[in-house]
Protein backbone atom coordinates (compact mmCIF):
# COMPACT_ATOMS: atom_id res chain seq x y z
CA UNK A 1 0.00 0.00 0.00
CA UNK A 2 1.60 3.08 -0.82
CA UNK A 3 2.03 5.53 1.96
CA UNK A 4 0.39 8.76 2.87
CA UNK A 5 3.02 11.71 2.67
CA UNK A 6 2.27 14.83 4.93
CA UNK A 7 4.09 18.04 3.22
CA UNK A 8 3.72 21.77 2.89
CA UNK A 9 2.49 22.99 0.05
CA UNK A 10 5.68 24.19 -0.87
CA UNK A 11 8.05 21.47 -0.19
CA UNK A 12 6.61 19.16 -2.95
CA UNK A 13 8.60 18.47 -5.89
CA UNK A 14 8.12 16.82 -9.45
CA UNK A 15 9.50 13.77 -7.67
CA UNK A 16 6.08 13.46 -5.74
CA UNK A 17 4.08 13.53 -9.01
CA UNK A 18 1.78 10.04 -8.96
CA UNK A 19 2.35 9.78 -4.99
CA UNK A 20 -0.40 10.28 -2.38
CA UNK A 21 0.38 13.32 -0.03
CA UNK A 22 -1.27 15.52 2.68
CA UNK A 23 -1.45 18.94 3.05
CA UNK A 24 -3.05 21.47 5.54
CA UNK A 25 -3.44 24.59 5.99
CA UNK A 26 -6.06 27.46 5.41
CA UNK A 27 -8.61 27.99 2.58
CA UNK A 28 -8.25 30.91 0.38
CA UNK A 29 -10.24 30.47 -2.88
CA UNK A 30 -13.47 27.98 -3.97
CA UNK A 31 -13.81 28.21 -7.71
CA UNK A 32 -17.06 26.15 -8.19
CA UNK A 33 -17.48 25.32 -11.65
CA UNK A 34 -20.25 22.88 -11.83
CA UNK A 35 -18.72 19.88 -12.11
CA UNK A 36 -15.44 20.67 -11.18
CA UNK A 37 -14.34 22.39 -7.58
CA UNK A 38 -11.41 24.16 -7.43
CA UNK A 39 -9.99 25.16 -4.28
CA UNK A 40 -6.55 26.27 -3.44
CA UNK A 41 -5.11 26.09 0.12
CA UNK A 42 -2.31 27.73 1.93
CA UNK A 43 0.03 27.23 4.73
CA UNK A 44 2.56 28.71 5.50
CA UNK A 45 5.41 27.75 2.90
CA UNK A 46 2.49 28.57 -0.27
CA UNK A 47 -0.47 27.59 -2.10
CA UNK A 48 -1.70 24.47 -3.42
CA UNK A 49 -4.37 24.07 -6.15
CA UNK A 50 -6.89 21.18 -5.49
CA UNK A 51 -9.57 20.00 -7.44
CA UNK A 52 -12.48 18.10 -6.85
CA UNK A 53 -14.56 16.21 -9.52
CA UNK A 54 -18.50 15.01 -9.02
CA UNK A 55 -17.18 11.40 -9.11
CA UNK A 56 -16.90 11.39 -6.06
CA UNK A 57 -20.38 12.46 -5.15
CA UNK A 58 -20.04 12.55 -1.33
CA UNK A 59 -16.06 14.57 -1.28
CA UNK A 60 -17.45 16.68 -4.14
CA UNK A 61 -20.85 17.70 -1.76
CA UNK A 62 -18.56 18.28 1.09
CA UNK A 63 -16.44 20.52 -0.90
CA UNK A 64 -19.33 22.76 -2.05
CA UNK A 65 -19.85 23.40 1.50
CA UNK A 66 -15.91 24.74 1.78
CA UNK A 67 -15.70 28.43 3.08
CA UNK A 68 -12.29 31.02 2.77
CA UNK A 69 -10.76 30.89 6.06
CA UNK A 70 -11.67 27.17 6.74
CA UNK A 71 -9.34 24.88 8.25
CA UNK A 72 -8.62 21.77 6.29
CA UNK A 73 -6.35 18.85 5.57
CA UNK A 74 -7.09 17.02 2.15
CA UNK A 75 -5.20 13.28 0.95
CA UNK A 76 -4.65 12.43 -2.26
CA UNK A 77 -3.23 11.93 -5.84
CA UNK A 78 -0.59 14.90 -6.74
CA UNK A 79 -0.87 15.03 -10.90
CA UNK A 80 0.59 17.72 -13.18
CA UNK A 81 -2.00 20.42 -13.79
CA UNK A 82 -3.43 20.70 -17.67
CA UNK A 83 -2.93 24.40 -17.21
CA UNK A 84 0.27 25.98 -15.49
CA UNK A 85 0.14 29.20 -13.00
CA UNK A 86 3.80 30.52 -13.44
CA UNK A 87 3.23 33.01 -10.91
CA UNK A 88 2.85 30.37 -8.18
CA UNK A 89 5.75 28.29 -6.85
CA UNK A 90 4.48 24.86 -7.43
CA UNK A 91 1.79 25.94 -10.52
CA UNK A 92 2.25 23.18 -12.44
CA UNK A 93 0.62 20.74 -10.15
CA UNK A 94 -2.75 19.66 -8.06
CA UNK A 95 -4.07 17.54 -5.67
CA UNK A 96 -6.71 15.24 -6.78
CA UNK A 97 -8.22 14.57 -3.46
CA UNK A 98 -9.70 11.18 -2.04
CA UNK A 99 -9.94 13.02 1.62
CA UNK A 100 -11.45 16.01 3.15
CA UNK A 101 -11.03 16.43 6.83
CA UNK A 102 -12.58 19.92 8.01
CA UNK A 103 -10.71 20.92 11.00
CA UNK A 104 -12.69 24.41 11.92
CA UNK A 105 -15.38 26.04 9.63
CA UNK A 106 -14.67 29.97 9.59
CA UNK A 107 -17.06 32.65 8.94
CA UNK A 108 -16.81 35.27 6.58
CA UNK A 109 -13.82 37.36 7.70
CA UNK A 110 -14.49 41.22 8.09
CA UNK A 111 -11.55 41.91 5.63
CA UNK A 112 -10.23 40.31 2.61
CA UNK A 113 -7.01 37.97 3.60
CA UNK A 114 -4.88 39.06 0.79
CA UNK A 115 -1.03 41.14 -0.49
CA UNK A 116 -3.73 43.85 -1.69
CA UNK A 117 -6.03 44.03 1.02
CA UNK A 118 -7.88 47.44 0.37
CA UNK A 119 -8.71 46.94 4.88
CA UNK A 120 -7.48 50.07 6.64
CA UNK A 121 -4.99 49.57 9.27
CA UNK A 122 -7.34 50.46 12.26
CA UNK A 123 -9.22 46.89 11.48
CA UNK A 124 -5.91 45.19 10.35
CA UNK A 125 -5.00 45.84 14.17
CA UNK A 126 -8.13 44.80 15.51
CA UNK A 127 -7.93 41.70 13.58
CA UNK A 128 -3.88 41.23 13.84
CA UNK A 129 -4.85 37.24 13.83
CA UNK A 130 -6.33 37.70 10.16
CA UNK A 131 -3.87 40.22 8.93
CA UNK A 132 -0.85 38.17 9.79
CA UNK A 133 -2.21 35.01 7.63
CA UNK A 134 -1.74 37.77 4.28
CA UNK A 135 1.40 36.11 2.88
CA UNK A 136 3.32 39.98 3.05
CA UNK A 137 2.73 39.50 6.56
CA UNK A 138 4.09 36.43 7.32
CA UNK A 139 6.80 36.92 4.73
CA UNK A 140 8.27 39.57 7.06
CA UNK A 141 7.78 37.94 9.76
CA UNK A 142 10.15 35.32 8.61
CA UNK A 143 12.67 37.39 7.47
CA UNK A 144 12.55 38.91 10.98
CA UNK A 145 13.44 35.79 12.56
CA UNK A 146 15.96 34.65 9.71
CA UNK A 147 17.83 37.84 11.15
CA UNK A 148 17.36 37.10 14.33
CA UNK A 149 18.47 33.84 14.02
CA UNK A 150 21.85 35.27 11.56
CA UNK A 151 22.43 37.94 14.59
CA UNK A 152 22.58 35.20 17.02
CA UNK A 153 24.90 32.72 15.37
CA UNK A 154 27.49 35.46 14.22
CA UNK A 155 27.85 36.58 17.30
CA UNK A 156 28.39 33.12 19.15
CA UNK A 157 30.52 32.36 16.59
CA UNK A 158 32.81 35.43 17.44
CA UNK A 159 32.25 34.12 21.42
CA UNK A 160 30.11 36.37 22.33
CA UNK A 161 27.59 35.88 25.35
CA UNK A 162 23.98 36.42 25.21
CA UNK A 163 23.06 37.42 28.65
CA UNK A 164 19.48 38.51 29.70
CA UNK A 165 18.94 41.30 32.06
CA UNK A 166 16.27 42.37 33.88
CA UNK A 167 12.73 43.67 32.38
CA UNK A 168 11.49 44.99 36.32
CA UNK A 169 14.07 47.65 37.13
CA UNK A 170 14.72 50.92 38.58
CA UNK A 171 13.91 54.48 36.96
CA UNK A 172 16.72 56.14 35.87
CA UNK A 173 16.63 59.28 33.74
CA UNK A 174 17.31 58.09 30.73
CA UNK A 175 15.99 61.02 28.11
CA UNK A 176 12.24 59.24 27.82
CA UNK A 177 9.48 59.07 30.24
CA UNK A 178 9.57 55.46 31.36
CA UNK A 179 6.78 52.66 32.09
CA UNK A 180 6.16 52.45 35.83
CA UNK A 181 4.72 48.84 37.32
CA UNK A 182 3.65 48.99 41.15
CA UNK A 183 4.66 46.96 43.57
CA UNK A 184 2.24 44.66 45.11
CA UNK A 185 4.45 43.88 47.97
CA UNK A 186 6.22 47.36 48.62
CA UNK A 187 3.73 50.25 49.34
CA UNK A 188 4.00 53.38 47.32
CA UNK A 189 7.27 51.75 45.47
CA UNK A 190 7.46 50.77 41.52
CA UNK A 191 9.66 49.42 39.12
CA UNK A 192 10.26 50.81 36.11
CA UNK A 193 10.68 48.96 32.89
CA UNK A 194 14.10 49.50 30.90
CA UNK A 195 14.31 52.23 28.17
CA UNK A 196 17.46 50.12 27.10
CA UNK A 197 19.83 47.60 29.40
CA UNK A 198 22.15 50.64 29.32
CA UNK A 199 23.53 50.30 33.02
CA UNK A 200 23.54 46.61 32.73
CA UNK A 201 25.79 46.22 29.84
CA UNK A 202 28.28 48.55 31.65
CA UNK A 203 27.89 46.42 34.51
CA UNK A 204 28.79 43.02 32.49
CA UNK A 205 31.97 44.61 31.61
CA UNK A 206 32.89 45.40 35.40
CA UNK A 207 31.91 41.84 35.93
CA UNK A 208 34.52 40.96 33.42
CA UNK A 209 32.02 39.57 30.43
CA UNK A 210 34.25 41.09 28.01
CA UNK A 211 31.64 40.19 25.00
CA UNK A 212 28.16 40.36 26.01
CA UNK A 213 24.99 40.70 23.19
CA UNK A 214 21.10 40.74 23.61
CA UNK A 215 18.11 40.87 21.71
CA UNK A 216 16.28 43.05 23.85
CA UNK A 217 12.63 43.95 24.72
CA UNK A 218 12.86 48.08 25.85
CA UNK A 219 9.75 50.38 26.69
CA UNK A 220 9.89 54.06 26.52
CA UNK A 221 6.60 56.55 26.87
CA UNK A 222 7.51 58.80 23.92
CA UNK A 223 5.45 60.21 20.92
CA UNK A 224 4.80 57.46 18.30
CA UNK A 225 6.35 57.38 14.85
CA UNK A 226 6.09 55.32 11.72
CA UNK A 227 9.15 54.24 13.45
CA UNK A 228 8.65 54.18 17.38
CA UNK A 229 6.67 51.68 19.38
CA UNK A 230 6.18 51.94 23.05
CA UNK A 231 7.82 48.50 22.87
CA UNK A 232 10.12 48.01 20.87
CA UNK A 233 13.10 45.09 20.47
CA UNK A 234 16.74 46.08 20.44
CA UNK A 235 20.18 43.84 19.44
CA UNK A 236 22.63 45.01 22.47
CA UNK A 237 25.72 44.73 21.97
CA UNK A 238 29.09 45.70 24.84
CA UNK A 239 32.93 44.86 24.79
CA UNK A 240 35.62 45.33 26.65
CA UNK A 241 38.79 47.01 25.88
CA UNK A 242 36.85 47.85 22.47
CA UNK A 243 37.65 50.94 19.85
CA UNK A 244 34.89 52.92 17.85
CA UNK A 245 36.76 51.75 14.70
CA UNK A 246 36.30 47.87 16.29
CA UNK A 247 32.83 48.60 16.88
CA UNK A 248 32.31 49.84 13.60
CA UNK A 249 33.82 47.28 11.63
CA UNK A 250 32.19 44.46 13.93
CA UNK A 251 28.79 46.19 12.63
CA UNK A 252 29.48 46.42 9.17
CA UNK A 253 30.29 42.64 9.00
CA UNK A 254 27.40 41.94 10.99
CA UNK A 255 25.11 44.09 8.13
CA UNK A 256 26.93 42.59 5.83
CA UNK A 257 26.13 38.66 6.26
CA UNK A 258 22.58 39.79 6.98
CA UNK A 259 21.84 41.49 3.77
CA UNK A 260 23.79 38.84 1.96
CA UNK A 261 22.01 36.09 4.13
CA UNK A 262 18.95 36.82 4.22
CA UNK A 263 18.47 39.20 1.20
CA UNK A 264 20.87 38.08 -1.34
CA UNK A 265 21.96 41.62 -1.06
CA UNK A 266 25.90 42.63 -1.36
CA UNK A 267 26.58 45.68 0.40
CA UNK A 268 29.97 46.90 0.87
CA UNK A 269 31.80 47.71 4.01
CA UNK A 270 33.63 50.42 5.13
CA UNK A 271 30.42 52.41 5.54
CA UNK A 272 30.76 56.57 4.43
CA UNK A 273 31.50 58.60 7.68
CA UNK A 274 29.87 61.94 8.61
CA UNK A 275 30.41 64.36 10.75
CA UNK A 276 26.96 65.55 12.56
CA UNK A 277 27.71 69.35 11.46
CA UNK A 278 28.22 68.02 7.95
CA UNK A 279 24.65 65.86 8.25
CA UNK A 280 22.87 69.01 9.28
CA UNK A 281 24.65 71.01 6.89
CA UNK A 282 23.87 69.49 4.05
CA UNK A 283 20.93 67.29 4.83
CA UNK A 284 19.07 69.24 7.54
CA UNK A 285 19.39 65.81 9.46
CA UNK A 286 21.40 63.69 11.72
CA UNK A 287 20.14 60.57 9.75
CA UNK A 288 20.64 61.92 6.05
CA UNK A 289 18.92 59.48 2.92
CA UNK A 290 21.78 59.38 0.69
CA UNK A 291 19.73 57.49 -1.84
CA UNK A 292 18.92 61.17 -3.80
CA UNK A 293 20.49 64.37 -3.55
CA UNK A 294 18.74 67.32 -3.07
CA UNK A 295 21.47 69.10 -0.91
CA UNK A 296 20.84 72.05 1.07
CA UNK A 297 22.89 75.30 0.53
CA UNK A 298 23.17 78.66 1.54
CA UNK A 299 21.67 81.83 -0.16
CA UNK A 300 22.80 84.65 2.04
CA UNK A 301 25.28 86.23 -0.71
CA UNK A 302 22.41 86.46 -3.12
CA UNK A 303 20.30 88.57 -1.01
CA UNK A 304 23.36 90.59 0.30
CA UNK A 305 22.00 94.04 -0.58
CA UNK A 306 18.55 93.32 -0.88
CA UNK A 307 15.75 95.82 -0.08
CA UNK A 308 13.42 93.25 1.49
CA UNK A 309 12.78 94.58 5.14
CA UNK A 310 11.84 91.22 6.76
CA UNK A 311 15.02 89.76 5.52
CA UNK A 312 17.30 92.60 5.94
CA UNK A 313 16.01 92.12 9.97
CA UNK A 314 17.01 88.45 9.61
CA UNK A 315 20.30 89.83 8.88
CA UNK A 316 20.58 92.03 11.71
CA UNK A 317 19.93 88.92 13.88
CA UNK A 318 22.52 86.76 12.78
CA UNK A 319 19.85 84.71 10.77
CA UNK A 320 20.78 83.28 7.10
CA UNK A 321 19.28 81.65 4.02
CA UNK A 322 19.27 78.01 3.59
CA UNK A 323 16.82 76.37 0.62
CA UNK A 324 16.96 73.53 -1.88
CA UNK A 325 16.75 73.55 -5.25
CA UNK A 326 13.62 70.88 -6.64
CA UNK A 327 13.71 70.34 -10.58
CA UNK A 328 10.24 69.56 -10.71
CA UNK A 329 7.44 71.12 -11.34
CA UNK A 330 5.40 72.11 -8.11
CA UNK A 331 1.94 73.16 -7.51
CA UNK A 332 0.48 75.48 -5.70
CA UNK A 333 -0.65 72.86 -3.46
CA UNK A 334 2.21 71.18 -3.07
CA UNK A 335 3.86 74.24 -2.24
CA UNK A 336 1.69 74.85 0.61
CA UNK A 337 2.37 71.41 2.22
CA UNK A 338 6.09 72.20 1.64
CA UNK A 339 5.50 75.44 3.99
CA UNK A 340 3.81 73.96 6.38
CA UNK A 341 5.91 70.92 6.23
CA UNK A 342 8.54 73.80 7.19
CA UNK A 343 6.62 75.62 9.66
CA UNK A 344 6.03 72.05 11.55
CA UNK A 345 9.31 71.86 11.29
CA UNK A 346 10.15 74.95 13.78
CA UNK A 347 10.50 77.71 10.66
CA UNK A 348 8.39 81.02 10.09
CA UNK A 349 7.66 80.52 6.90
CA UNK A 350 8.69 78.92 3.22
CA UNK A 351 9.47 81.24 0.09
CA UNK A 352 9.37 79.59 -3.19
CA UNK A 353 11.14 81.14 -6.44
CA UNK A 354 9.76 79.66 -10.05
CA UNK A 355 13.15 79.41 -12.32
CA UNK A 356 14.33 78.67 -15.54
CA UNK A 357 17.32 79.21 -17.60
CA UNK A 358 17.56 82.49 -18.19
CA UNK A 359 14.29 84.53 -16.21
CA UNK A 360 12.48 84.12 -12.41
CA UNK A 361 9.32 83.16 -13.83
CA UNK A 362 7.30 83.81 -10.61
CA UNK A 363 7.66 83.61 -6.56
CA UNK A 364 5.76 84.34 -3.47
CA UNK A 365 8.22 87.40 -2.74
CA UNK A 366 7.78 88.19 -7.45
CA UNK A 367 6.97 91.56 -6.42
CA UNK A 368 9.54 92.42 -3.89
CA UNK A 369 12.37 90.61 -5.45
CA UNK A 370 14.72 92.98 -7.23
CA UNK A 371 16.31 92.61 -10.66
CA UNK A 372 19.52 91.88 -9.11
CA UNK A 373 18.35 89.07 -6.91
CA UNK A 374 16.80 87.58 -9.86
CA UNK A 375 19.93 88.25 -11.63
CA UNK A 376 21.91 86.10 -9.10
CA UNK A 377 19.42 83.48 -8.48
CA UNK A 378 19.62 82.92 -12.32
CA UNK A 379 23.13 83.13 -12.80
CA UNK A 380 23.63 80.26 -9.83
CA UNK A 381 21.13 78.16 -11.49
CA UNK A 382 22.43 78.41 -14.95
CA UNK A 383 20.68 76.04 -17.34
CA UNK A 384 18.39 74.67 -14.47
CA UNK A 385 14.67 74.28 -14.35
CA UNK A 386 12.82 74.30 -11.27
CA UNK A 387 11.92 76.16 -7.76
CA UNK A 388 14.14 77.34 -5.45
CA UNK A 389 12.50 76.51 -1.50
CA UNK A 390 14.38 78.80 0.65
CA UNK A 391 13.66 79.66 4.53
CA UNK A 392 15.56 82.22 6.69
CA UNK A 393 16.43 81.28 10.23
CA UNK A 394 19.16 80.52 12.87
CA UNK A 395 21.49 78.60 10.77
CA UNK A 396 21.10 75.22 12.79
CA UNK A 397 17.01 75.53 12.89
CA UNK A 398 17.05 76.64 9.24
CA UNK A 399 18.52 73.61 7.82
CA UNK A 400 16.07 71.27 10.14
CA UNK A 401 13.58 72.63 8.70
CA UNK A 402 14.57 72.36 4.94
CA UNK A 403 15.88 68.86 5.61
CA UNK A 404 12.32 67.95 6.47
CA UNK A 405 11.09 70.37 3.15
CA UNK A 406 13.67 68.29 1.41
CA UNK A 407 11.98 64.46 2.96
CA UNK A 408 8.45 65.68 1.84
CA UNK A 409 9.77 66.46 -2.00
CA UNK A 410 11.66 63.05 -1.76
CA UNK A 411 7.92 61.41 -0.78
CA UNK A 412 6.12 63.87 -3.58
CA UNK A 413 8.42 62.86 -6.38
CA UNK A 414 9.41 59.17 -5.24
CA UNK A 415 13.02 60.31 -5.64
CA UNK A 416 14.45 57.36 -3.51
CA UNK A 417 14.53 54.08 -4.89
CA UNK A 418 13.16 51.34 -3.50
CA UNK A 419 15.48 47.87 -3.02
CA UNK A 420 18.45 50.01 -2.87
CA UNK A 421 20.45 50.52 0.41
CA UNK A 422 22.55 53.26 1.46
CA UNK A 423 24.82 52.89 4.26
CA UNK A 424 26.72 55.69 5.95
CA UNK A 425 28.21 56.86 10.16
CA UNK A 426 27.19 59.49 11.43
CA UNK A 427 29.82 60.72 14.22
CA UNK A 428 31.11 63.87 15.90
CA UNK A 429 27.89 64.47 17.88
CA UNK A 430 27.78 66.85 20.33
CA UNK A 431 28.23 65.93 24.06
CA UNK A 432 25.34 67.91 24.93
CA UNK A 433 21.83 69.80 23.98
CA UNK A 434 19.71 73.02 24.97
CA UNK A 435 16.69 71.98 25.76
CA UNK A 436 13.62 74.51 25.80
CA UNK A 437 14.77 76.21 29.03
CA UNK A 438 18.58 76.62 27.75
CA UNK A 439 19.94 73.72 30.03
CA UNK A 440 22.04 71.27 29.19
CA UNK A 441 20.79 67.66 28.28
CA UNK A 442 22.49 64.63 27.11
CA UNK A 443 22.66 64.19 23.29
CA UNK A 444 22.86 60.43 24.03
CA UNK A 445 23.36 59.51 27.16
CA UNK A 446 25.11 60.42 30.32
CA UNK A 447 27.27 58.11 30.31
CA UNK A 448 29.13 58.58 26.96
CA UNK A 449 32.78 59.58 26.24
CA UNK A 450 33.84 62.96 25.27
CA UNK A 451 36.04 62.93 22.80
CA UNK A 452 40.20 63.05 24.98
CA UNK A 453 41.04 66.24 22.79
CA UNK A 454 37.75 68.01 23.61
CA UNK A 455 37.82 67.22 27.43
CA UNK A 456 39.31 70.91 28.30
CA UNK A 457 36.16 72.15 27.14
CA UNK A 458 33.95 70.43 29.40
CA UNK A 459 34.45 73.66 32.18
CA UNK A 460 34.00 76.47 29.68
CA UNK A 461 32.63 75.82 26.43
CA UNK A 462 30.62 72.33 27.25
CA UNK A 463 28.68 72.64 24.13
CA UNK A 464 32.04 72.53 21.92
CA UNK A 465 32.48 69.16 23.26
CA UNK A 466 32.19 66.27 20.58
CA UNK A 467 31.12 62.45 22.11
CA UNK A 468 32.40 59.46 20.74
CA UNK A 469 29.52 58.25 19.76
CA UNK A 470 28.20 56.80 16.07
CA UNK A 471 25.11 56.25 14.22
CA UNK A 472 25.18 53.78 11.38
CA UNK A 473 22.31 55.22 9.42
CA UNK A 474 20.04 53.43 6.45
CA UNK A 475 18.24 55.04 4.37
CA UNK A 476 17.27 58.25 6.27
CA UNK A 477 16.69 55.56 9.14
CA UNK A 478 18.89 55.62 12.63
CA UNK A 479 18.94 51.79 12.97
CA UNK A 480 22.29 51.85 15.60
CA UNK A 481 23.70 54.45 17.90
CA UNK A 482 26.44 53.54 20.37
CA UNK A 483 29.35 55.13 21.89
CA UNK A 484 32.82 54.54 23.89
CA UNK A 485 31.39 54.84 27.96
CA UNK A 486 32.92 56.75 30.72
CA UNK A 487 34.90 55.23 33.00
CA UNK A 488 37.15 57.90 34.44
CA UNK A 489 35.15 58.88 37.69
CA UNK A 490 36.07 62.50 37.51
CA UNK A 491 34.55 62.67 34.19
CA UNK A 492 31.34 60.71 34.92
CA UNK A 493 31.09 63.13 38.07
CA UNK A 494 31.66 66.47 35.61
CA UNK A 495 28.89 65.31 33.32
CA UNK A 496 26.36 64.25 36.08
CA UNK A 497 27.54 68.40 37.68
CA UNK A 498 27.00 70.19 33.69
CA UNK A 499 23.52 68.00 34.04
CA UNK A 500 22.58 69.52 37.23
CA UNK A 501 22.88 66.79 39.12
CA UNK A 502 23.24 67.50 42.56
CA UNK A 503 25.43 64.90 44.93
CA UNK A 504 21.79 63.82 46.50
CA UNK A 505 20.83 63.06 43.05
CA UNK A 506 23.97 61.08 41.57
CA UNK A 507 23.96 58.91 45.02
CA UNK A 508 20.06 58.03 44.66
CA UNK A 509 19.51 57.79 41.00
CA UNK A 510 23.29 55.88 40.22
CA UNK A 511 24.82 55.23 43.62
CA UNK A 512 25.19 51.26 43.19
CA UNK A 513 27.05 52.55 39.21
CA UNK A 514 29.48 54.70 40.66
CA UNK A 515 30.48 52.11 43.53
CA UNK A 516 30.73 49.66 40.96
CA UNK A 517 33.42 51.62 39.43
CA UNK A 518 35.37 51.84 42.38
CA UNK A 519 36.06 47.97 41.98
CA UNK A 520 38.07 48.15 38.75
CA UNK A 521 36.49 48.56 35.44
CA UNK A 522 37.71 48.05 31.87
CA UNK A 523 37.85 50.44 28.99
CA UNK A 524 34.56 49.72 26.99
CA UNK A 525 31.65 50.72 24.65
CA UNK A 526 29.17 49.02 22.77
CA UNK A 527 25.78 49.66 20.26
CA UNK A 528 22.51 49.19 20.33
CA UNK A 529 20.77 48.00 17.19
CA UNK A 530 16.90 48.94 16.27
CA UNK A 531 15.82 45.48 15.28
CA UNK A 532 12.28 46.49 14.13
CA UNK A 533 13.54 49.64 12.33
CA UNK A 534 15.67 47.43 10.33
CA UNK A 535 13.51 44.58 9.25
CA UNK A 536 10.83 47.83 8.13
CA UNK A 537 14.09 48.61 5.63
CA UNK A 538 15.36 44.97 4.47
CA UNK A 539 11.15 44.45 3.81
CA UNK A 540 10.21 47.88 2.35
CA UNK A 541 7.70 47.96 4.76
CA UNK A 542 5.34 51.57 5.29
CA UNK A 543 5.64 51.26 9.34
CA UNK A 544 7.44 49.08 11.72
CA UNK A 545 4.23 48.12 12.97
CA UNK A 546 4.01 46.17 9.97
CA UNK A 547 7.09 43.93 11.41
CA UNK A 548 5.85 43.19 14.44
CA UNK A 549 3.50 40.63 15.14
CA UNK A 550 1.23 42.49 17.67
CA UNK A 551 1.92 46.26 17.99
CA UNK A 552 0.09 49.31 19.07
CA UNK A 553 -1.66 51.76 16.59
CA UNK A 554 -0.35 55.47 16.21
CA UNK A 555 -1.87 56.70 19.15
CA UNK A 556 -0.71 53.41 21.62
CA UNK A 557 -3.09 51.75 22.00
CA UNK A 558 -3.72 47.46 20.78
CA UNK A 559 -7.25 47.37 19.00
CA UNK A 560 -7.12 43.79 19.17
CA UNK A 561 -6.73 43.24 23.40
CA UNK A 562 -8.48 46.89 23.82
CA UNK A 563 -5.68 47.70 25.90
CA UNK A 564 -4.80 49.67 27.82
CA UNK A 565 -8.14 49.12 29.74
Amino acid sequence: MQQNLITKCNQISFEDLGKTISVRGFVTNVRKLGSLIFVNIRDLTGTLQVIFKDDDKELHSRAKMLNNQDVVMISGFLQSRSSANKDQMNGTMELVPKLLNIFSSAKTPPMTIEDNTTALEKLRLKYRYLDLRRPTMQKNLKIRHKTIMCIRNYLNDLNFLEIETPILNRSTPEGARDFMVPSRVYENKSFALPQSPQLFKQLLMISGMEQYFQIARCFRDEDMRKDRQPEFTQLDIELAFATPEEIMTLTENLLHKIFKEILNVEIKTDFLKMSYNEAIDNYGSDKPDLRYSLLIEEFTNEFKNTDINFIKKSFDNNEVIKGIFVEQDLSKKQLKLLENEAKKNRSKGLIWIQINSNKVIDSSIIKILSDEEKERLIKRFAGKTGFLLITIHESFKACVAMGAVRVKVAEMFELAPKNVFKFLWVVDFPLFEENSENQLTSAHHPFTAPKEQDIDLLSEEPLKVRSTGYDVIINGFEIGGGSIRITDKKIQHKIFELLRFSDEEIKENFGFFIEAFSYGVPPHGGIAWGIDRLIMIMTNSESIRDVIAFPKNSHGRDLMMESPN
